[in-house]
């Protein structure tokens, strides 16, 4: 997919990850997941890319956890539903994935599945931080110089 080693080459890439998630590789189902949500190297499908993010989700890959969180969320490939984005979205942000922890932190500073509550859209925020994620650190060097 990347070029590594070979030239890139997203056909090729969306062969081997369907081989391997077929055999029930969960990092493949979501790579093959996320080749069907940028219709990169196959056509674009919301619908499988929730199939497959879902069942790497159910392995407890935090990453497509995350990714059916944002499906929710946007409603695509799913009916728009808040509530389960929420619920996908905590079982990755409890095993530190930076980007549920932003995202679910974003679901709490606008009240979208969750009660609006700033105090722990800053805690989520904060960690995500911690972990890396650059808009959240953007967030908290902001909010630190005040």
């Amino acid at each position: 997919e990347e070029g590594q080693g070979v030239e890139a080459n997203a056909v090729e890439a969306a062969r081997w990850y369907r081989r391997a998630a077929d055999a029930g590789y969960a990092l493949s189902q979501h790579s093959l997941g996320n080749l069907y949500l940028n219709g990169n190297g196959v056509e674009l499908d919301y619908g499988a890319a929730y199939a497959w993010f879902l069942k790497a989700a159910e392995q407890g890959l935090a990453y497509a956890q995350n990714s059916l969180g944002a499906l929710y969320a946007m409603g695509a490939g799913v009916p728009k539903d808040d509530v389960e984005a929420v619920r996908w979205l905590r079982l990755a942000a409890a095993q530190n994935d930076a980007k549920a922890l932003y995202n679910l932190a974003l679901c709490y500073a606008l009240g979208r599945g969750v009660k609006k509550d700033d105090a722990e859209a800053l805690q989520l925020t904060r960690r995500a931080a911690a972990l890396g994620h650059p808009r959240a650190q953007e967030i908290v060097r902001r909010i630190d110089r005040r």
